[in-house]
């Protein structure tokens, strides 16, 4: 069985990141400034931006790269965030294969908001609770051929969960892990099939690292600015690769740039051969892919 692992194309989310850390860069933000900013300019569930949906356009042309592997079957899965739902749309519409979303495959960290309260009256405390989820038929009216039945019925699709430990996502990352090595799923897809999974950097680096038997370990909850890669550009990314199984090297060392993928192959004792890591040569005529 193959798997390809794609990240979803630039968002909103991508371009404020992409500005907090080059002002923490230059030095025009201390950390807390920039982490403060970047909670305050965030979007709970973003859209593709405008470059990014010409990244995900040419998701159409990687697909024939894949296809050169000999598939003869394609089974589609996706995050329910928007960014996901609109990059699965591009690669559902160019194979016509219906995509089925499964929230387990949501971002580290889920579907969030800041606010700052005030603690004991004089301490400023940024908290980070529920943001606004869409609901199943919500997701089912922007794209009827999506299967929604792993939502819930009714509300929002995160069951308005809110901010999501690391420990939990390494679990979730555990659980995804442990599907894609199942037998039935393997039976179902077949030796020359393959599992596309739509979903996001820092979740899916934690995913590969679990499926080669790692187990990340943290001590700290959901990266943002400060430690996710997501606005460090491929360059600096490259110098600082850092070794060991830590949450926050795993997230360096098994990224997948926007609007790329990983390609690798399962076999029935679970034995992995990755065919490509960080795959981006359809955007190499312009798009920025970091």
């Amino acid at each position: 069985m193959l798997v390809l692992l794609v990240r979803h194309a630039e968002s909103e989310n991508n371009i404020v990141q992409a500005q907090v850390h080059g002002k923490l860069q230059r030095r025009e933000l201390n950390p807390v400034e920039a982490q403060e900013l970047w909670l305050s300019e965030r979007f709970p569930d973003p859209d593709l931006s405008v470059n990014g949906v010409k990244q995900a356009a040419k998701l159409k042309k990687h697909m024939k790269t894949v296809a050169r592997h000999g598939i003869d079957k394609y089974v589609m899965f996706s995050s329910p965030m928007k960014r996901a739902c609109q990059t699965a749309r591009v690669i559902s519409d160019a194979l016509s294969l219906p995509v089925e979303l499964k929230p387990e495959l949501c971002e580290v960290g889920g579907i969030y908001k800041a606010v700052k309260q005030m603690q004991h009256g004089v301490i400023p405390v940024v908290l980070k609770v529920a943001g606004e989820a869409r609901s199943a038929q919500d997701i089912k009216n922007e794209h009827p051929n999506f299967n929604t039945s792993n939502l819930p019925p009714h509300g929002p699709w995160d069951g308005v969960r809110g901010f999501e430990s690391t420990d939990d996502a390494v679990n979730r990352a555990s659980y995804v892990a442990n599907w894609l090595k199942s037998v039935d799923l393997q039976q179902q897809v077949g030796e020359r099939g393959c599992v596309i999974i739509v979903s996001h950097a820092d979740f899916l680096a934690l995913l590969i690292s679990v499926i080669q038997g790692q187990r990340p370990l943290s001590t700290r909850d959901n990266p943002d600015s400060e430690m996710s890669t997501h606005g460090v550009t491929e360059a600096a990314l490259l110098k600082q690769m850092p070794g060991g199984s830590t949450v926050e090297s795993v997230y360096a060392k098994y990224r997948i740039s926007l609007c790329s993928s990983c390609f690798f192959s399962m076999h029935a004792d679970n034995v992995q051969n990755f065919i490509w890591m960080n795959h981006k040569d359809h955007l190499k005529d312009g798009c920025a892919c970091a």
